[in-house]
């Protein structure tokens, strides 16, 4: 009876192993989904931090970018005579001048309040063009508080080569519409810009209208701008900045940052794919689920040996058992013979008693006697044999270049080393962080350029302390950003230009506009942009940020 007890409860221990095993991997299954779910959360957090840092480079460079047209058109449109004759070869000449200047304006002209071409910085267009179904034109005829407007692109008429028309309203002196000034603005510029960001192949980039007309966008996957007749709309309760999910760009799952310009009436996306999350999101995860399937696999094998190998010393005690058993049936064998025939002998008398003398009641009872001693002997055998898962304020740029690495990282490109080595206990400084995050992207972008066959940038922060007049600086206390690269460097003549707008050294690839954005960025917050450098050692900018230290 006791053995048949323990042989249970091994039994129910072998249960308890599998669900020990069984509890084990559901607790790490657990474990590894929350963590899964973690990662995953990570992965779309530093997407959206990457987008919104690009959005925000968008939308200074896209603003940058069509003001300075503007600002053309508007000296233009204030320096235009009241009466001119019809492709007046002087004002052409004019226009030519100007648009020459700016790298990526095709073209200038002038239309009248008719709707024809009457100027144009095109010396061969001389036949009159009919410009009056336009689109733009008919905005301004519809909306006459309408001053500037940028167009959806389109194919001109005199140059038969597409572009994004940029108009400014013109006004005769009783106030009434006199025509439009405006330039015919090439993409490549915009397309020289997105290139230089280094995107992942999965990204996609997009120049907006505010009534949601998509007037340029980079593909995924493509070096090149192109043109897309959808349409990218903003609902109105949300800011002119922010993150959507939507599959306005190309018809994907993209999260989506946005920035709107309402004074151009443009806006900027920069969306990356959610195909492009969950794939980075994988490439970081999948180490991880190898080892916990490795882990169940192993704890399952674990848990088989253990059964196993209780089962067998479950069978070795019942093989030691039997053997027991039939060793004690051998011993008891020559009991239960001599048991056996003392019953069969008593039968055998109480047979030949009745024979002789007829059935006795004390006969029959020592008969029953006899077979029930040997019913309940045969009982006891077979009882023992038996089995049962641009606002300034007080910044920290620490913080802001250490929210910036990875972007900074895809500006440096592959075969740059970046090196980002920040001071500590640095005060906070004076700065714009939408300005702050351009400029830096815009030197280390420079840097690259100056390396073409490889080499190191090293960002470095310091604190600075100027205790007499330096230039335009007065004394104080400096946040200091240092650049620095070894590249090809600069002569002293390159050094005397580099922040005039409009020099570049780059050729067509560049506007020249970089720079003199940070020299007019760090005067605006009271602060100073220095800069050394020799041929053939390379270059150090300092951003010099007003502190209150």
């Amino acid at each position: 009876m006791l053995k048949s007890l323990k042989r249970i409860l091994t039994a129910k221990n072998i249960n308890l192993n599998y669900a020990a095993a069984l509890l084990v991997i559901a607790l790490l299954l657990v474990l590894t989904a929350i963590t899964a779910f973690l990662n995953y959360r990570e992965t779309l957090g530093n997407t959206r931090q990457e987008l919104g840092s690009l959005s925000r480079l968008l939308d200074e460079q896209t603003s940058n970018f069509f003001g300075s047209v503007d600002l053309v058109l508007d000296s233009l449109a204030e320096a235009q005579p009241q009466a001119l004759p019809r492709y007046d070869p002087d004002f052409s000449a004019t226009l030519r001048t100007r648009a020459n200047g700016i790298p990526y304006v095709r073209a200038l002209f002038m239309i009248d309040a008719r709707g024809e071409l009457v100027q144009d910085s095109d010396p061969h267009a001389s036949v009159p063009v009919d410009l009056s179904d336009r689109s733009y034109f008919r905005a301004f005829l519809d909306d006459p508080d309408l001053t500037f407007l940028i167009g959806e692109p389109i194919v001109s008429r005199t140059q038969k080569v597409r572009s994004i028309p940029v108009l400014r309203k013109l006004t005769a002196a009783d106030g009434a519409f006199a025509g439009l000034i405006g330039a015919s603005v090439e993409p490549r510029y915009l397309n020289a810009f997105y290139n230089e960001l280094e995107l992942d192949d999965a990204a996609a980039v997009a120049l907006f209208s505010t009534d949601g007309m998509v007037l340029a966008s980079r593909a995924p996957g493509d070096d090149r701008i192109v043109y897309s007749p959808r349409r990218f709309s903003i609902p109105e309760h949300l800011p002119e900045a922010g993150m959507v999910h939507s599959d306005a760009l190309d018809g994907r799952d993209r999260i989506i940052s946005y920035h709107l310009l309402p004074e151009l009436g443009l806006g900027v996306a920069v969306g990356d794919g959610m195909d492009s999350v969950r794939r980075q999101w994988w490439q970081a995860t999948w180490p991880m689920l190898l080892a916990v399937g490795a882990l169940v696999i192993l704890i399952a094998w674990l848990t088989y040996v253990l059964d196993r190998r209780q089962k067998e010393r479950v069978q070795q005690v019942q093989r030691a058992i039997t053997t027991q058993k039939l060793e004690a049936l051998g011993q008891m064998t020559g009991g239960i013979a001599h048991d056996f025939n003392n019953v069969l002998a008593a039968a055998a008398a109480s047979l030949r008693l009745i024979q002789s003398r007829g059935p006795t009641p004390e006969i029959m009872t020592a008969t029953e006697q006899a077979l029930a001693r040997g019913e309940n002997l045969v009982r006891q055998l077979m009882s023992f044999a038996r089995r049962r898962d641009l606002a300034v304020a007080r910044h920290d740029a620490n913080a802001l270049i250490a929210n910036l690495d990875q972007v900074l990282k895809h500006a440096a490109g592959p075969d740059v080393r970046l090196k980002i080595e920040l001071a500590e206990r640095l005060p906070l400084c004076w700065t714009d962080q939408t300005q702050f995050d351009a400029a830096l992207v815009n030197l280390v972008v420079n840097a690259r350029h100056a390396m073409p066959d490889g080499g190191t940038i090293r960002i470095t922060t310091a604190l600075a302390q100027r205790t007499t007049d330096a230039g335009e600086l007065p004394p104080g206390a400096y946040v200091a950003v240092i650049v620095t690269d070894t590249g090809v460097g600069m002569t002293p003549a390159t050094l005397e230009k580099i922040f005039e707008p409009f020099f570049t050294t780059k050729g067509e690839t560049g506007t020249g506009l970089g720079l003199a954005q940070i020299y007019g960025f760090m005067r605006q917050v009271g602060g100073a942009v220095l800069v050394e450098s020799a041929p053939g050692q390379g270059s150090t900018f300092r951003l010099l940020f007003r502190s209150d230290a």
